[in-house]
């Protein structure tokens, strides 16, 4: 329902603004985006990097630390053993490289999933917070086992 909602508001505004505000967006995430090493090709790794997170980390959901939004398999994941410290790995530069806003969609979902797995803690009879090794799943035991 909702990308029906963005579809008609990007026919009623026209490519050309939608275009003109992708630009600006993404003028305004490069201003915010130094580095100098020396080495041209570390650089070149910073900068990919980066725009691979400013593309797939600025929506609703946090993108997959597993081929993120270049998955070529519809949904399919190879690997999601041990989800959040695999994630958290794609996130922890972000703030040092001045893309704090980038780290919100995983930090929202992690608070939108708190009381889940305090419920899930409570029926393993562990206090807290309870994460399991895979996500969504019940019978893989908690992490750490």
């Amino acid at each position: 329902m909702e990308s029906r909602h963005l579809l008609a508001d990007t026919r009623r505004r026209g490519f050309a603004a939608v275009l003109s505000q992708h630009e600006k967006e993404w003028e305004r995430f490069w201003s915010d985006t130094h580095v100098r090493t020396g080495r041209s090709d570390l650089e070149q790794v910073w900068h990919l990097t980066l725009y691979y997170a400013g593309s797939s980390q600025r929506g609703r959901y946090p993108g997959l630390f597993s081929q993120s939004i270049w998955g070529w398999n519809r949904d399919f994941q190879p690997w999601t053993y041990i989800y959040h410290w695999n994630q958290q790995q794609i996130l922890w530069p972000l703030g040092a490289g001045n893309h704090p806003e980038l780290m919100k969609p995983y930090l929202d979902f992690r608070h939108a999933t708190l009381e889940a797995a305090k419920s899930t803690a409570h029926a393993n009879s562990h206090p807290g917070a309870l994460l399991l090794r895979r996500v969504g799943s019940q019978r893989n035991g908690p992490c750490g086992q």
